[in-house]
């Protein structure tokens, strides 16, 4: 069986576009779903990071670095604590972050603690 299928997602549309199609309609419908299935969860994704990164004013690129400023390690934290708040493991947030889960678990902690102080 051969299928071509390209699948599109914006906030207010889904666009599906089949090219080139050799199957039955059941592999074919399937094979379509889970592509849309798979590309709605990357943009699910896309915008709940741009969601939760932001006024952190960093990118996520930055704060996969090992950089320690102060600023940096602060919005690192931060975005630790939403993650954390959402439910997302230690080991996911660290995967994320390129951090072990340890420095994860330090880093909500240290999170929390700057929010409190806060106010």
């Amino acid at each position: 069986m051969k299928i071509d299928v390209t699948v599109a997602v914006t906030p207010t549309t889904l666009t599906v576009e089949i090219i080139e199609i050799d199957g039955n309609d059941d592999d074919i419908c399937a094979q379509v779903c889970t592509l849309v299935r798979q590309e709605l969860q990357h943009w699910r994704y896309g915008t709940f990071m741009t969601d939760a990164m932001q006024g952190l004013n960093l990118t996520l690129g930055q704060l996969q670095t090992q950089d320690r400023r102060s600023h940096v390690t602060a919005a690192r934290q931060e975005l630790m604590v939403r993650l954390d708040e959402l439910g997302w493991s230690h080991t996911r947030i660290g995967d994320l972050l390129c951090r072990d889960r340890t420095t994860v678990i330090h880093g909500v902690s240290r999170g929390y603690a700057r929010r409190q102080a806060a106010g």
